[in-house]
């Protein structure tokens, strides 16, 4: 039986709960009435909630509006469950615009709003959606992972929690706006504790876990103008996990506190702490990049906290962008590099094209001429036949040409006992346990530098 959903079915459902459970205590009901102050309270806990579950359903509903736009364009998904219901493009448009609004916001107020109620952009924008009154077919792949969410265990969560999670996996399927809208949600999530991922509702935080999830889920979605097989919920749950994560501040720190900890790194903290100040700059495409999902923290950023834990004169700053090659770095930011004035360089970029190894010894140059020295990673990729990995003798060639320096981890990454744990799901970034290899590699050649 196809079951259609509205989005004032679940903003009535949830309120319908909390009467019944303001009425009740374990053990059994109340028997005597509440105090005025008790049912304020209860009254005003029942509102705030209320409009978590309607900020939460508008955010569905201006996702799915978007959703059936890109149906109309590819003609991709199931019609019956993406189609416009008799809108117009124009109404669509009006209920797209309306999410950005509400997107647009800033968190403290619509936190206030939720609190307290009262006339602001962001209810408006959140009424405007509720009011279209689109109705959200059961199979849509929002409403199948709610439904497998919700009881996974029995009873882990609330049911606003629940949506909070589809609407974000909603958007993550996506792949174009989990690095736009997704985060914008998430900003407005966090601080009304609805920025939920799986293992917040008693999921495993491993991949075979959000696999076999995944694969629940697919198997109740109907088709969608975006990917839904168990693959594509598998990373979007693993996405929404490290998000979630990530906006509540971890990161950095914890991982730091991991590598300053492991047993070959231990006895170098006196050393850490007595390396001179020095200014270290990561010239880095996507492996360098703080805003990547694979990993909560990468290499460079865990240096940096080891560093602002243990010695906070010795500076790292990052400069860079997603797929970046070498003479990309060297258009783009080998001015900006030299005004920075590093003492020191890493160079972790794409080195694909005998351009890309001449730019590579060219920005050598020039930062040894202000007295910077430049370094780069013979393997970056544990796979050697990667695209992402240098060609080992035009590279020791650019470097016997320029001074560059190269860091040998080929043999350590092949050899390594995490190895098959390194490369993330979309088979090129990395986990967590490589980036906290790589900083690791990266400590101790700083100090065997300064000992030179």
């Amino acid at each position: 039986m196809k079951r259609t959903h509205g989005p004032y079915r679940f903003v009535g459902s949830v309120l319908a709960a909390l009467c019944i459970a303001a009425a009740c205590v374990p053990g059994g009901c109340r028997e005597r009435a509440a105090t005025p102050s008790e049912g304020e309270n209860e009254v005003k806990k029942q509102d705030r909630l209320g409009r978590q579950v309607k900020l939460v359903e508008a955010c569905i509903v201006g996702t799915h509006a978007y959703q059936v736009k890109l149906h109309k364009k590819s003609g991709e998904g199931d019609p019956a469950a993406f189609g416009d219901q008799g809108m117009t493009d124009a109404q669509l448009d009006a209920l797209v615009e309306a999410q950005k609004t509400l997107l647009a916001a800033e968190a403290g107020a619509v936190k206030k709003w939720v609190e307290d109620g009262g006339a602001s952009p962001a209810a408006t924008a959140v009424k405007t959606l509720l009011d279209a009154d689109l109705k959200l077919d059961g199979r849509l792949p929002v409403n199948a992972a709610a439904d497998v969410l919700e009881g996974k265990p029995p009873g882990s969560g609330t049911w606003v929690r629940v949506r909070a999670l589809a609407s974000l996996l909603q958007v993550c399927l996506e792949v174009n706006r989990d690095g736009d809208v997704l985060q914008e949600m998430c900003r407005l999530y966090e601080p009304l504790g609805l920025l939920v991922g799986p293992s917040d509702l008693g999921i495993e935080d491993s991949n075979r876990a959000f696999l076999e999830v995944g694969t629940e889920i697919a198997q109740r979605s109907c088709d969608a103008p975006v990917k839904t097989t168990r693959g594509a919920w598998q990373i979007a749950l693993r996405k929404v996990q490290n998000w979630s994560i990530k906006h509540r501040g971890v990161g950095p720190a914890e991982y730091a506190d991991e590598v300053l900890a492991r047993d070959d790194i231990k006895p170098l903290i006196p050393k850490i702490k007595a390396l001179p100040p020095e200014r270290i700059l990561f010239l880095g495409h996507s492996f360098t990049g703080p805003d990547h999902w694979s990993t909560l923290a990468p290499m460079n950023e865990i240096l940096r906290a080891a560093f602002a834990k243990l010695n906070p004169a010795i500076v790292v700053g990052r400069m860079g962008h997603g797929g970046m090659s070498a003479s990309q770095a060297r258009d783009r930011f080998l001015k900006d590099a030299l005004a920075w004035k590093p003492d020191r360089v890493f160079v972790v970029v794409v080195v694909g094209s005998d351009a890309d190894y001449a730019a590579m010894e060219e920005m050598s140059r020039k930062f040894k001429e202000i007295g910077c020295e430049t370094a780069c990673f013979d393997t970056l990729h544990p796979t050697r036949t990667s695209w992402v990995n240098p060609s080992r003798e035009k590279l020791v060639a650019a470097a016997k040409a320029s001074g560059l320096v190269v860091l040998e981890v080929g043999d350590q990454l092949a050899a390594h006992p995490e190895r098959r744990d390194f490369v993330c799901l979309d088979g090129i970034h990395m986990r967590p346990s490589y980036h906290k290899f790589m900083a690791g590699e990266l400590l101790k050649y700083l100090i065997e530098a300064k000992s030179r």
